[in-house]
């Protein structure tokens, strides 16, 4: 029985596991991530755009786009009670926190990465 494989193969089998979570980890961050930007800049894009073309079809979008409550004064949800203000700092803090979280996972990823190479390597002390 060679323990070292098998003790190998077990590490692999473990290291991968937790880069496949890792990875799915990052990726269902970055969506949030993105989420919670387009809701604090947003409205900017959809001030250009929406200058640009026919008034009629901008409540057909904003209706669709559900822009923040907040947006133009109009309160879109009574569960919304926040300024302004308030809600962009929430946002703001969110989107920091989720950026970090992406950064950690990143780190994670690459360590996990690097462990493999290493098993790849074949060095390891006897086992008895």
């Amino acid at each position: 029985m060679d323990r070292k494989a098998i003790a190998r193969g077990q590490r692999r089998l473990q290291a991968e596991e937790a880069l496949e979570y890792e990875r799915e980890r990052e990726k269902a961050l970055q969506e949030q991530l993105h989420e919670r930007i387009a809701e604090a800049d947003g409205w900017r894009v959809d001030e250009a755009a929406f200058a640009r073309i026919d008034p009629g079809y901008v409540d057909l979008i904003r209706g669709t786009l559900q822009p923040p409550a907040w947006v133009d004064g109009e309160e879109s949800s009574s569960i919304v009670e926040e300024s302004p203000a308030v809600i962009q700092q929430s946002l703001e803090e969110e989107i920091a926190r989720l950026g970090h979280e992406v950064e950690s996972c990143q780190r994670r990823q690459r360590a996990f990465m690097l462990y493999l190479e290493a098993l790849d390597e074949n060095v390891y002390p006897a086992v008895s």
